[in-house]
């Protein structure tokens, strides 16, 4: 019997299908798009952060949408929201939290 070939998959559809699946890679790109975050809160603009310009330009418009970042004009610069600061905040706080439960967890 013969086995239909099954088509090839994008990267960006791969990419979707390890994020879905709980793959290691969700995790850093988790790590990835809140280092960024902390960049443009810092610096106000991704220019300059170390990723390919397209994935800075992806996060800069993903970010937009989900209303974590704005553009100042009159600054001249992007600046996180309310939301943006929270996402930041709450990221900084599971940190904590899970690396004090792991450094309890150590000590027993």
């Amino acid at each position: 019997m013969l086995k239909s070939k099954e088509p090839e998959r994008s990267d960006a559809n791969t990419a979707t299908t390890a994020m879905s699946k709980g793959h290691p890679e969700e995790k850093t790109r988790g790590n990835l798009s809140m280092d960024m975050l902390a960049y443009v809160e810092k610096y106000g603009r991704s220019f300059g952060f170390p990723a390919p310009r397209l994935e800075r330009l992806a996060f800069v418009k993903a970010a937009i949408m989900q209303g974590l970042i704005a553009w100042n004009k009159s600054l001249g610069k992007y600046e996180l929201t309310t939301r943006g600061h929270q996402r930041l905040a709450g990221d900084n706080i599971r940190e904590n939290i899970h690396g004090n439960a792991a450094r309890t967890t150590k000590a027993f």
